[in-house]
């Protein structure tokens, strides 16, 4: 039981003692067995030898006792006996035992012992005999030696061990001292070779004790073949892999430290901010498994409510949203290889009822068989984000759609953004413009000092406001109205500048126009003002000699005089129409002509010839060609437009030229509408082209401008030709156009083609049979007594009755008791009601008076009215016989 439980200590202990009790513990048995081996085989040797050396005395003694034996000389026997015994200490008895059982000799001091008679049995045939015995506490080898084969009798010697005792004593005290030698040796050899074993053995014990206490930087220095320097090398490697592998697991553990560290502020910061953790299960309605505790800040629900299934993720999203929610996990779950998909932002609805948009980043998790089980994301509140977005999104849009440019730069004045007016403006598409700066539309028209002044306006925090002429990319200029701001960050750097521009170059057409306009208003009312007087003059003066010539004779001196007094009125009138035609909205009757054939008309007139005669260098062509040539206009005014371009294009030749007068169709569609500022439809393009020097482009902007000439005062007109030209084009609806052909000008008119399908009227020559009446019933109401008169006479003269009075009032009383074929009516009569106010009064009492408007000057507006109320016709003052004939006999057959 101690060893067994020694056992265990033993075990525990350390490897040196080990070894060294081992290593004691095999040469300790070596040397026990070792001594008994030696001992057994030098006690055998020993006894041996003494065994034979008493045989060989004993062997002697009986070859030296046969003759004493045969003669029976016991005497000398016994003294070969006691001689023997002298010489041999170790013989401690002598006896001779004879044939007959008797002891001759014996060397026995006390005498024979007879029990010693019985030491002679059992020879087997053996030469001698060899007994141990005990005599006196002495062990003694009986030996018996026959003499002479036994028939004499035996030798016996009593050898004594003691002797080989004490030898053996000797010699095994020899052999323990070796042993304890050897075992003294052994010890030392054991430490020995223990502390050459054990040292590495120790440093890598002591190594491992450090590594065990977390010291790696050591390392087992040890060189050789043996396997302690094999295990000290692996040991070392184990070491390095050690180190690496700790420094693995440190840089693992620091990752999955920093990691688990960022999972819990993640988890931290998703609790405390607005974004929310979900887990939903891949069924319907999306139960969900978990969701992070803030859960009730954006939906209102607590967790508990989501992950025990008391509410449901589908059941908290707005009812309109849910479909197209549904629709994208389908969608983005059998995409292949798809592991995560942000939904379009959706609404939900909270607990107490509150609308909320949510952004939802989601990601998809699969089984091992690539099952879709779980869907997991971040759900984040963007209701502000989102509103702030509509904000962008609508001032984003009011930008786009804004109808002024707005470019952003940023500091440094390098474009960052346009919007789309921009590109239609300047032609530049925004991936030109970005990147470049704002000087690609630099003109050249202003000089540096303006824009320097500019930039130093801006640069310093202030607002630029101003104009800019500009260069579009196609080379023409446009003029801006531009307001420069800087954009300040909230520590008042300046960011950026933001240009919000007009293209005001429409504009500044439109100013002239208005100005142009303005001056046309100008004259009108001077025009408009002394027109109706003037004309009712004129009328005395063109109407009177009218009324002389018709009872004059052919032959009368006085002829000649009235006509060119009637002559000189029409030309006083023609300026006082083109005064009217300057001032615009006086009323011009409006018939369907050919433009053809007004052209022609004109090239056949008096004034075409006496123009050709006063140029006769300028060679004169016609292209007539338009297929489609009937317009609604005054042909008067037609004319007269055709004749002051064609006087134009002849005084712009110097010396030699030509003037070409040309028409033809057009189809304007509404692209190059928009360009004319015309309506698109069908056209009539009336082209007058000269070989002249052309016009200036300082003159081509004033040219259409009342007075404004540059030919000689009282040579070439009153200065009012083109601006007639330009307005009777646009009372007729229509565009004029400047050409400079670099060598000429060419004037284009665009007269739309009149809608339906009525025949233009053609240019008849009234004769006097034709327009005699038949005693009709005239009245005509005038308040200037003078035209009254001379109305008067013309109808009388064509065979009408005719009455007058001088107002609407006196009229309207007139009419009730004496009803009338049709009415001459003034549209302007001064004081009282003018002709519209009494055409009104008139129809009440009897609908659908016939009834003629004749004025000097009166608006377009009134004119209409009446026309619409049933006045048959429109005559101007003054006019002439045949004039106010035509026009009576056309409302009086209506």
């Amino acid at each position: 039981m101690k060893i067994i439980s020694w056992l265990p200590r033993f075990i525990r202990t350390r490897l040196a003692y080990k070894f060294c009790l081992v290593f004691l513990l095999v040469i300790t048995s070596l040397c026990v067995i070792i001594y008994f081996a030696i001992n057994s085989i030098v006690t055998r040797t020993l006894y041996e030898q003494h065994k034979l050396r008493g045989v060989s005395i004993a062997a002697n003694l009986a070859s030296n006792a046969v003759d004493f034996l045969l003669v029976e000389n016991f005497s000398q026997l016994q003294l070969l006996l006691r001689n023997t015994q002298k010489s041999e200490q170790d013989a401690v008895y002598l006896f001779v035992l004879d044939a007959k059982g008797r002891v001759p000799a014996h060397t026995f001091p006390g005498g024979f012992p007879s029990d010693l008679k019985k030491l002679n049995q059992g020879f087997d045939d053996q030469p001698y005999n060899a007994r141990l015995i005990k005599i006196d506490h002495l062990v003694l080898q009986d030996i018996a030696v026959p003499v002479l084969d036994g028939s004499l009798g035996y030798v016996h010697l009593g050898f004594s061990r003691q002797t080989i005792e004490q030898q053996l004593q000797n010699i095994r005290l020899r052999i323990f001292f070796v042993c304890i030698l050897a075992c003294a040796i052994s010890i030392i050899l054991a430490v020995f070779f223990s502390r050459r074993i054990n040292r590495p053995i120790s440093n890598l014990t002591n190594i491992a004790t450090a590594m065990a206490n977390g010291d790696l930087e050591q390392q087992v220095d040890l060189r050789g073949m043996d396997e302690v320097a094999i295990l000290a090398r692996s040991f070392n490697h184990m070491r390095n892999s050690i180190r690496r592998t700790i420094a693995d697991l440190e840089k693992e553990n620091n990752e999955r430290r920093q990691a688990a560290k960022a999972l819990n502020d993640a988890y931290d910061i998703i609790n405390k901010s607005r974004s929310v953790a979900f887990l939903w299960k891949n069924v319907e309605g999306w139960p969900v498994e978990f969701v992070s505790t803030n859960v009730r800040n954006l939906f209102g629900y607590s967790a508990d409510d989501f992950t025990s299934g008391r509410i449901s993720y589908a059941q908290v999203i707005h009812p309109e949203d849910v479909n197209r929610v549904a629709q994208e996990v389908v969608l983005h779950r059998e995409m292949e290889g798809r592991q995560d998909f942000d939904h379009a932002p959706y609404r939900i609805i909270t607990k107490e009822g509150q609308v909320k948009w949510i952004s939802d980043n989601t990601i998809i998790r699969k089984d091992s068989q690539g099952r879709v089980t779980h869907f997991q994301g971040i759900v984040e509140d963007i209701t502000q984000r989102k509103q702030v977005e509509d904000e962008r999104d609508r001032l984003i849009s009011a930008i786009e759609q804004a109808d002024e440019i707005i470019v952003i730069t940023d500091s440094r004045g390098t474009i960052q953004y346009v919007n789309p007016v921009f590109e239609k403006v300047t032609g530049y598409a925004s991936g030109e413009a970005l990147g470049e700066n704002p000087r690609i539309l630099k003109s050249g028209e202003h000089d540096e000092a303006y824009y320097q002044q500019m930039w130093k306006t801006i640069t310093s925090g202030e607002t630029w406001n101003g104009r800019i002429v500009n260069r579009k990319k196609d080379g023409s200029l446009y003029t801006e109205e531009m307001s420069i701001s800087p954009v300040f960050d909230r520590s008042g750097r300046t960011i950026n500048y933001v240009a919000v521009k007009r293209d005001i170059t429409h504009v500044l057409h439109l100013e002239k126009q208005l100005r142009l306009a303005q001056k046309m208003e100008a004259i009108g009312l001077m025009a408009g003002g002394v027109a109706h007087d003037l004309n009712n003059i004129l009328a005395g003066i063109v109407g009177y000699p009218e009324l002389l010539l018709m009872t004059l004779t052919k032959d009368s001196e006085l002829r000649k005089p009235i006509m060119d007094i009637r002559e000189a009125g029409k030309r006083a009138a023609a300026v006082v129409d083109d005064l009217l035609t300057v001032a615009r909205g006086a009323a011009k009757a409006r018939t369907v002509h050919d433009l053809n054939q007004l052209v022609r008309e004109y090239l056949h007139s008096p004034e075409y010839k006496k123009l050709k005669s006063l140029f006769p260098k300028v060679e004169w062509q016609s292209q007539l060609v338009a297929a489609h040539s009937s317009i609604a206009c005054s042909p008067v005014h037609i004319k007269k437009v055709v004749m002051n371009l064609v006087t134009n294009a002849a005084e712009a030749i110097v010396e030699q030229g030509s003037v070409i007068v040309s028409t033809s169709n057009q189809y304007v569609d509404e692209a190059a509408g928009a360009v004319h500022e015309i309506a698109a439809g069908e056209y009539i393009v009336l082209k007058v082209q000269d070989t002249g020097p052309g016009i200036s482009l300082a003159d081509a902007e004033h040219i259409f401008e009342p007075f404004y000439t540059k030919k000689t005062l009282g040579r070439s007109g009153t200065g009012l030709g083109l601006t007639v030209v330009w307005n009777t084009v646009k009372d007729h609806e229509g565009k004029i156009l400047v050409e400079n052909k670099g060598q000429g000008t060419c004037f284009v008119l665009y007269l739309p083609v009149r809608a339906g399908g009525e025949e233009a009227v053609p240019a008849v020559d009234d004769k006097p049979e034709d327009l005699a009446g038949r005693g009709e019933r005239i009245l005509v109401v005038d308040d200037e007594p003078v035209l009254r008169d001379i109305a008067g006479q013309m109808l009388r003269s064509l065979g009408y009755r005719v009455d007058s009075v001088g107002s609407g009032e006196s009229a309207l009383e007139f009419i009730r008791e004496n009803p009338v074929d049709l009415v001459v009516l003034d549209m302007l009569m001064e004081p009282g009601m003018n002709g519209r106010q009494t055409y009104e009064k008139i129809i009440r009492l009897y609908p659908g008076q016939k009834a003629v408007i004749a004025s000097g000057f009166s608006k377009s507006d009134d004119v209409k009215t009446a026309l619409r109320l049933g006045v048959g016709g429109f005559i101007k003052k003054p006019y002439s016989v045949e004039q106010l004939g035509r026009v009576v006999k056309e409302v009086l057959q209506k």
